[in-house]
């Protein structure tokens, strides 16, 4: 299976001849990679073991994550050094043909005796002459051309060490991420919103945009300063995939952010806040409606479970639910890009912050990342 892998990878990298030289992965980089990942699997296997709490495992799962990414771009850039090392030779055939073609003529001239050179013993000195001109541009190529299989070889041995690195990875960082769901108990039954102002919304609405516009309707007021705000913590790690009033693809403007995240994250309270509301929202999952402040609303979209229910009082940091998806196998994990990976398929955590003066960027309300 790996060597088919190992053609997938050389696959990526076919458009990469007369590109920027790409960073040749070494053996350091790989001995560096692979114990970065056993440090951290050991980490993680001493939580699993121990009596810790859903945010302190989902930080060792995180912590495991990125150190199996590191693994995965040596393997990549290894891949990419083999592409380029073979297109570099696919592209100099031609004069590896005559480089070739030249070593049998003059093996077959100096295998010759001397006195049977058709222009005779002058013609014999002169091929001589020739022969010793050349031989140390013969030895260079043949250097040159020593050291690129060589890359080759070393590139294809790292391929093969990396994934089978990923391949355990990815069943440890599975089993862990099971472990973290059944660690949490889910609440499957969602009490009605007190506010029956939400309780209507939530009933009328069509779309996420008509219920956070139920929720703060008013289109003029103060809208609290940066430096009036609280510092609060993401909900998940930060990798923004769509920034405030961005569109998404079908050209709609959503006024909050996208986050990318790993499979099976972990959500947790970006502050100190009452659960407004909690549970199913059309087909947006679960949401989650916030209220951190006398006039602000935190909204959390597309959650796969939730742990807290309607009118609960939470701290900061605390879980609130998880993230769906699934972690891949080793053959997609090299695949897919480099946006998708990290923990494997990513999750879309949909984030609007509200004040009262109507939305505000997330981005400058929040400060740091989980932990």
């Amino acid at each position: 299976m790996k060597y088919w892998l190992r053609i997938a990878i050389l696959a990526l990298f076919c458009g990469l001849a007369g590109g920027v030289p790409f960073h040749a992965a070494t053996p350091e980089d790989l001995d560096a990679a692979a114990a970065r990942l056993a440090q951290a699997g050991r980490a993680l296997d001493e939580l699993r073991d121990g009596e810790v709490g859903p945010v302190e495992l989902a930080d060792g799962i995180s912590i495991y994550d990125r150190s199996l990414s590191q693994v995965r771009s040596v393997v990549l850039q290894a891949g990419a050094l083999e592409n380029e090392v073979r297109l570099q030779i696919l592209r100099e055939s031609a004069e590896m043909s005559t480089f070739l073609a030249m070593l049998e003529s003059l093996s077959l001239g100096r295998a010759r005796p001397l006195g049977l050179h058709p222009e005779g013993p002058l013609g014999a000195a002169r091929a001589r002459m020739m022969v010793g001109a050349i031989l140390p541009a013969i030895s260079d190529e043949a250097v040159e051309v020593k050291a690129r299989l060589d890359a080759i070889e070393l590139a294809g041995r790292q391929q093969e060490e990396g994934l089978a690195l990923l391949e355990d990875g990815l069943a440890k960082l599975a089993s862990a991420r099971a472990e973290l769901v059944d660690q949490l108990q889910f609440r499957q039954e969602y009490r009605i919103p007190a506010d029956h102002r939400l309780t209507e919304a939530l009933s009328s609405a069509e779309s996420l945009a008509d219920l956070t516009a139920e929720l703060d309707p008013s289109s003029a007021g103060r809208t609290v300063s940066d430096t009036e705000r609280e510092a609060r913590l993401w909900p998940v790690d930060k990798s923004v995939l769509r920034a405030f009033n961005e569109r998404d693809a079908a050209g709609v403007l959503w006024p909050g952010i996208v986050l990318s995240a790993a499979p099976s994250s972990l959500v947790r309270a970006p502050g100190d806040a009452t659960v407004r509301y909690a549970g199913p929202f059309l087909d947006y999952r679960a949401i989650i409606v916030l209220e951190t402040g006398a006039s602000e609303l935190v909204i959390l979209a597309n959650l796969a479970e939730l742990i807290v229910s309607t009118g609960e009082r939470i701290e900061k940091g605390a879980p609130l639910g998880v993230l769906g998806g699934r972690s891949p196998g080793v053959e997609e994990y090299v695949k897919i890009p480099d946006l998708e990976t990290g923990a494997g398929l990513r999750e879309a955590l949909y984030i609007e912050v509200r004040d009262r003066g109507g939305p505000i960027d997330p981005v400058a309300w929040f400060d740091g990342n989980n932990g």
